[in-house]
């Protein structure tokens, strides 16, 4: 397919649900596009020029100033790292499968090893730590989800539970319907 002289290689970026065919849905959500990342990352960033900047040429009595940099570095290295965050998740007839890049855990889970599914709406405070990607929550469950409010919990035959995150709520929960599975 092509449209105003690109290629297509795939979904456009942010947060895209497809449904097609009644055979898959598919949803890949990006923390690039939350506005909070933003103000948080420029004041480092120039931080971090600034640093580099003022460093150049100076004498070895400024291992004050070359130890901030190293330490103003790091959150500038979380926050690249953020900015490359990916949760993609697949769903069809015959499994769920979560991907979380740039970490590269994926996660498959047949239908037939999973006892109940709903979409639930649910707070950050639940997960005992502020922040996104695949979180522990105590030993039979984790939550894979980039900041979205809504998420499709799942209770598997042994007990483990799973959330994945979701913003795209309505258009996950017809797919289910769509094959029995809510």
């Amino acid at each position: 397919m092509k449209a105003l002289g690109h290629r297509y290689w795939g979904p456009s970026p942010g947060s895209l649900a497809i449904a097609y065919l009644m055979k898959k849905f598919e949803e890949i959500q990006l923390l690039r596009k939350v506005w909070w990342y933003w103000i948080i990352f420029i004041p480092f960033a120039l931080f971090e020029i600034w640093g580099l900047i003022n460093s150049v040429g100076a004498s070895y009595d400024d291992q004050i100033n070359s130890q901030l940099i190293i330490l103003s570095s790091i959150p500038v290295v979380l926050a690249v790292f953020l900015f490359f965050a990916r949760l993609k998740t697949e769903f069809n007839e015959n499994e769920i499968v979560v991907k979380l890049n740039p970490v590269f855990i994926t996660r498959t889970i047949p239908w037939n090893q999973i006892s109940k599914v709903y979409i639930r709406k649910y707070e950050l405070g639940e997960f005992k730590a502020i922040g996104s990607g695949a979180i522990p929550i105590g030993k039979r469950g984790i939550a894979y989800h980039l900041f979205s409010e809504y998420g499709l919990q799942i209770e598997t035959t042994d007990g483990y539970k799973v959330l994945i995150g979701t913003r795209k709520p309505k258009s996950l929960q017809e797919f289910l319907k769509r094959l029995n599975k809510l």
